[in-house]
């Protein structure tokens, strides 16, 4: 799959590629309903998420360091 960043559909699979988050992570945190939201295909098996959705949960809560902070808050 080439990193077509305006796929607005993706498989877990896809995820994989493109975030880096190996997809027993993605199955366990469905399964703890956690994580980004997703949707199932209706009457199949398929799993998808939303390009949109992944990249919020991600940056949802960065970890500040000191160089990303501001110059008067370090």
């Amino acid at each position: 799959m080439s990193h077509d960043l305006k796929k607005v559909v993706l498989k877990p699979a896809e995820v994989k590629e493109v975030f880096g988050i190996p997809e027993g992570t993605q199955a366990n945190m469905r399964w703890a309903k956690k994580g980004p939201r997703y949707f199932k295909k209706p009457g199949g098996r398929g799993i998808y998420y939303l390009y949109s959705d992944v990249l919020e949960w991600i940056t949802a809560n960065p970890v500040l360091t000191r160089d990303s902070l501001p110059e008067n808050q370090r």
